[in-house]
């Protein structure tokens, strides 16, 4: 990103947040995406 300091990385989420809405929509685990590890307790 211009102006930010080079030490940051600019990473995409975007294919994780297709895979979790693909699998909203087809009645897959969405869970499985994180590893099972999206509990909050």
């Amino acid at each position: 990103q211009p102006g930010a300091p080079s030490t940051i990385d600019v990473v995409s989420c975007a294919p994780l947040l297709a895979d979790s809405i693909r699998r909203i929509f087809t009645d897959d685990s969405v869970s499985e995406v994180f590893g099972g590890k999206n509990h909050l307790f």
